[in-house]
């Protein structure tokens, strides 16, 4: 996007900030280091649940310093040490607008402590009525509940049959019910309760709303009408920088078709102003400034052939065509050596046309001015895709060889072609935003891996995605965990809007109601992985883990059990159990987004351990708590959760981490693999054995900046993975195992150990040049 835009937008980010008005509330906020601003009145507190204290010998709970913001339906907590200083715990309150409903309360008895889930539940009336039916003990039970309070943020939920009080985000209520309630709860003769429903409007960000009232409050009351227009005014700076942010979305997503529709439509200076209709015009003209580009460079790639000598013409014209099919708004500048070049008399045809088929391959910083060389690197890009379709371990030896004999093809030239590959596996024809099953056959024949997908809008390979993993609840099948993320083609959800791939694996049994622990889900999900890799372009350092109910169990468990795997986990409605109350201090570099209700079971009793003991030691962790809510879905938290996933991303190439081990399945942690493992981890775990003794094993691994690599592990053997971001492979590396030292000398990477790596995991952004076998 043009710095001009990214400038314009600067000052509407302050209005918009300025117009936050609390009632109740401190305007103040938290900011960790991540960049994620949480909102509300921040507290500090001494822990989630000081209090409590385990009854199963794991001790209790200890006390951890953290800030607690209470934004009015939600509690965030996080730990100290993850948030940035000062914190702004808000000074002058400034105010909300807000609005009355009366409601006759007829208290019965109390709402059971822990609140199940939604059985059913009518929509929101225009008095702000509607009735619940929730999941107890005791069977069903109908909920009578009113609206009593009407706010931009949110609005107060009270029962009229029940003592059970709660909020709910305002945009979970449809806007023309919503209205229909302002009518009952304000004066449309009196003009300041019109300016009211206009700064409430302004303030739930409902602009088109805001409008309409700003129009007939000028109509009804002529003496208003200069507030009328400032206050439009603003609306309409409003309107350009929710415009605008949605626009770099899209371009962020990969969807630049629909970005540049949306850059020619949507910003029209009577609707968003001069500023912002020049800032899109800018957006526009750099799509069509690239649209030309495209076709100069396929006019020139053409027109240079005719100058090659015969016996290169088959070949250029080639790699042209592949070229041709790969070209994509986002990897036109690996030719911008070539377009410089255009005019330059000093080189040849055959030069130009190195320049850009080489830097096709290797990128514009390394392109090549030798079209010999160039094609001996296509070559190369052939043997290499080969080599990562094929399972035969004969024609893979023969296809090194090949490579091997290529002239100029180092491991740093295929390490670079590795990141511009085309998708060694071909993927099934897929409509975006529809569910698809996809299965992975296995080697021994048995039943494949399956897992559903979808797609976002203008898919492309050539546009790296972030991944989001869903493992759904009990009762829900994997089609629905999908489309509960993504939506539907017809209605996009905040997936498809941020540009993400959904994959659930089918992990559970049909009619399966617990999650059991069972390894074969770890399996199911990091295959699942590792295929949709290799067929769709996955940014690997942004895969996140989440789910509900059973799911988010799961989710607990796999997270521990694989912290190197993920850039994040997102557990909805789940406890940490078992094998996590052992498991929590592995991977302090991964980050959690936690969601539960306070009411909901035991969730906070269950959690509270493990989320205190990583705050105090500075894992990256939010946990959200509704309040007075139970076991819900709460989708109102998503296009929070997609804000959060979008600050972070994976840590690669850790040089030192400790973990400990439960289950040889978890062994395989980070850049080590441990073989021939004790008896002890294959045997299952009898949980609710009284007085049971459970003991870990432990792992570590640590690369030193002075090249000294120590590994700590309980297998008889192992295998260690190394890479230019571990260790200098220009100077000695010393490796010891389990306190003997293994190798003293100069390692020797090899593209073999690299493209094996890359064949069976499919990670391209975390590339491994030596492989060792101690």
């Amino acid at each position: 996007m043009p710095d001009s835009t990214r400038l314009w937008c600067g000052p509407l980010v302050m209005l918009a900030a300025t117009a936050i008005l609390a009632n109740g509330l401190s305007a103040g906020e938290v900011r960790m280091k991540s960049g994620f601003v949480l909102r509300g009145t921040p507290v500090e507190m001494a822990g989630l649940n000081p209090t409590t204290e385990r009854q199963n010998n794991r001790g209790p709970i200890a006390q951890t310093p953290l800030w607690m913001v209470d934004d009015g339906v939600r509690r965030f907590f996080v730990g100290y040490r993850q948030v940035e200083r000062p914190v702004n715990r808000g000074g002058q309150l400034l105010q909300y607008e807000s609005f009355e409903l009366d409601h006759v309360a007829r208290s019965r008895d109390l709402t059971p402590a822990s609140i199940g889930a939604f059985l059913s539940k009518t929509e929101f009336d225009e008095f702000g009525r509607r009735v619940v039916t929730l999941a107890t003990e005791r069977g069903p039970v109908h909920i009578h509940e009113g609206i009593t309070r009407l706010r931009p943020d949110y609005v107060k939920v009270e029962s009229t049959s029940h003592r059970w009080e709660y909020g709910l985000d305002t945009p979970t209520i449809p806007a023309d019910i919503l209205e229909k309630m302002l009518d009952r709860a304000s004066d449309t003769d009196d003009h300041r309760d019109r300016k009211a429903r206009v700064v409430f409007f302004l303030q739930a960000e409902m602009y088109r709303q805001a409008r309409e009232e700003v129009a007939a409050l000028r109509r009804d009351f002529p003496e208003d009408a200069a507030w009328a227009d400032e206050t439009d005014r603003r609306i309409v700076q409003f309107v350009a920088l929710r415009a605008m942010n949605e626009l770099e979305r899209r371009q962020a997503a990969g969807q630049h078709a629909t970005a540049y529709q949306f850059a020619k439509s949507q910003f029209p200076i009577d609707r968003v102003g001069p500023e912002a209709h020049e800032a899109a015009m800018e957006i526009v003209a750099d799509y069509e400034q690239a649209l030309s580009r495209r076709d100069r460079i396929l006019f020139l790639l053409g027109m240079l052939e005719a100058s090659v000598s015969d016996e290169l013409i088959p070949r250029v014209r080639a790699m042209r065509a592949a070229v041709r099919d790969e070209l994509h708004y986002e990897n036109l500048e690996r030719l911008d050596p070539f377009l410089r070049a255009e005019d330059d008399e000093t080189l040849t045809a055959e030069q130009k046309l190195a320049l850009a088929y080489s830097g096709w391959l290797l990128g514009s910083a390394n392109a090549l001015v030798d079209l010999k060389e160039a094609i001996r690197l296509w070559d190369a890009r052939f043997l290499v895709l080969e080599y990562l379709r094929t399972d035969n371990r004969s024609l893979r030896t023969s296809l090194h060889t090949d490579l091997k004999e290529i002239e100029g093809v180092s491991i740093e030239r295929i390490a670079a072609l590795v990141g511009n590959l085309p998708l060694p596996l071909e993927a099934p024809p897929l409509e975006p935003g529809s569910v698809a099953t996809i299965d992975v056959p296995t080697a021994d024949g048995e039943t494949p891996v399956r897992y559903s997908i979808q797609l976002p809008p203008e898919y492309s390979p050539q546009h790296r995605y972030p991944l989001l993993i869903v493992l759904h609840a009990e009762g829900r099948t994997p089609d629905y965990e999908v489309a509960w993320w993504g939506g539907s083609a017809d209605q996009p959800g905040w997936a498809q809007r941020r540009g993400y791939i959904v994959v659930a694996p089918h992990y559970a049994e049909e009619k399966q109601g617990k999650y059991d622990y069972n390894v074969n889900v770890h399996d199911r999900v990091l295959e699942s992985l590792c295929d949709v890799r290799k067929r769709f372009r996955i940014d690997s350092d942004r895969v996140f883990l989440a789910g509900h109910g059973m799911g988010a169990d799961a989710c607990f468990d796999i997270g521990f059990s694989h912290p190197h795997v993920f850039a994040g986990v997102v557990p909805i409605n789940g406890f940490s159990d078992r094998y996590c109350n052992y498991y929590f201090e592995n991977g302090p570099d991964l980050a959690w987004y936690v969601v539960n209700g306070e009411r909901d079971r035991n969730a906070l009793e269950e959690n509270a351990r493990e989320l205190n003991h990583m705050m105090r030691h500075g894992v990256d962790v939010v946990y959200c708590e509704y309040k007075s809510r139970g076991y819900e879905t709460y989708y109102e938290e998503l296009e929070r959760i997609f804000d959060w996933m979008e600050l972070h991303r994976r840590a690669t190439f850790v040089r030192e981490w400790e973990s400990e081990i439960l289950r040889h399945t978890d062994a395989d942690m980070y850049w080590i693999v441990p073989h021939e493992l004790p008896d002890k981890l294959r045997e299952p775990i009898v949980w609710d054995q009284p007085r049971r003794r459970i003991r870990t094993m432990q792992m570590e691994g640590k690369a030193t900046v002075g090249n000294a690599v120590y590994i700590r592990h309980p297998g008889r053997s192992t295998t260690i993975w190394l890479s230019p971001e571990l260790v200098d492979f220009d100077e000695r590396v010393k490796v010891s195992v389990n306190g003997r030292v293994k190798f003293v000398g100069f390692l020797q990477p090899s593209i073999e150990a690299l493209l094996d790596d890359l064949r069976v995991r499919g990670d391209r952004e975390q590339l491994y040049w030596v492989r060792l076998d101690y």
